[in-house]
């Protein structure tokens, strides 16, 4: 039967056929798998001297087989429980790695999320600034509102300006009309009264009614209507009908100045209440971006919790791989400790 004791050769060979699973750890974890092959192969190496040692002595044959079928029960004990902490180191190498990987991953999401929500943070507080920079201009400028009543009026006077004209069209027929009736007045008196002091009393009466007249003429154009006058115009002229016409148009041309002035200021708190309204539009604006901030600024919030969830979890797993990195060790010292004492047992059995 050959001897089946491993020598260190034998056991790097053994150790470089497995999977190179050292290679992808990082770290700390690089040097320690090491130093526990070195030790490893050390432990080996003293059990192929004790073997050697033991063949050597000049027991009897067959106590020499039963220590050396001991041993290499022990031996291969050893080997299998050496195997199985290989195997368990290797899984928590892979673990660890898969782990190391998985966090790598939820950071680089977390950073994207967290700069996503930075920069939907930004634009929406830039849009705030800008709206609340347009309020703060609106109200610097802003006059006083227009009240509805003011309003009312504005309209009322409108209407008022539209009678006005009305009325001065009306006016200007029933002018019409007068003249039409002094003239045919006037060629029936002139028709009548044939004599010559008639004739210069007619004159005389002709020229004060178109003295008259045309004074009522120069009102008329002063208030916008334009009459045509003729200097044969009849006596007899009823002139007061059209004076009295003409103070009431010379009052509606009052009004209707007042009211065009009334109208040109409408139009100017018309500009205000625009200007007011736009006030209003850009707090509406405003009152819409501010629960986008707040949510943006809670998604933010959530995210810092996330990574410091996931920070707490990467921590336990760290400490979890330095618990069974810790046991592993014992584990070491021990197998170690149990062959100190066997290599004892076996010397004193020698002397």
């Amino acid at each position: 039967m050959e001897d089946e004791t491993p020598t260190p050769s034998t056991l790097r060979q053994v150790l470089d056929a497995g999977p190179k699973w050292h290679a992808e750890s990082e770290g700390s974890l690089l040097s320690t798998q090491d130093s526990y092959e070195a030790s490893d192969e050390k432990l080996l190496a003293m059990l192929s001297d004790l073997a050697k040692g033991e063949e050597d002595s000049a027991e009897s044959p067959e106590e020499l087989r039963a220590e050396v079928e001991a041993k290499r029960e022990m031996q291969r004990r050893l080997r299998r429980e050496l195997q199985q902490l290989q195997e368990r180191s290797r899984w928590q190498c892979q673990e660890s790695n898969a782990f190391m990987q998985r966090l790598c991953s939820a950071r680089d999401a977390l950073a994207e999320k967290i700069q996503d929500a930075n920069s939907e943070n930004l634009e929406l507080r830039s849009r705030l600034g800008n709206c609340k920079e347009q309020v703060a201009q609106l109200r610097r400028s802003r006059p006083p509102v227009v009240s509805l009543s003011e309003v009312t009026c504005q309209a009322r006077l409108v209407e008022e300006l539209a009678a006005a004209s009305r009325c001065q069209a009306a006016l200007q027929e029933e002018l019409y009309q007068e003249r039409q009736k002094t003239w045919r007045a006037s060629g029936a008196v002139l028709r009548a009264f044939a004599g010559l002091d008639a004739i210069e009393s007619s004159l005389d009466t002709r020229a004060a009614e178109a003295e008259a007249l045309r004074a009522v003429a120069e009102r008329a154009a002063r208030c916008g209507v334009h009459l045509e006058l003729d200097d044969a115009e009849p006596e007899g002229l009823d002139i007061q009908p059209l004076e009295q016409h003409l103070a009431d148009l010379e009052l509606h041309r009052d009004e209707l100045k007042a009211i065009q002035v009334e109208l040109q200021e409408s139009d100017e708190d018309s500009e205000l209440l625009q200007t007011h309204q736009e006030l209003l539009s850009a707090e509406s604006r405003m009152e819409v971006c501010r629960p986008q901030l707040e949510e943006a600024e809670a998604l933010v919030s959530l995210l810092r919790a996330e990574l410091r969830s996931e920070q707490a979890v990467a921590r336990e797993e760290q400490s979890a791989q330095q618990r069974r990195r810790e046991v592993f060790r014992s584990q070491v010292e021990e197998k170690r400790r149990e062959l100190r004492r066997i290599q004892e047992c076996q010397r004193c059995a020698a002397v």
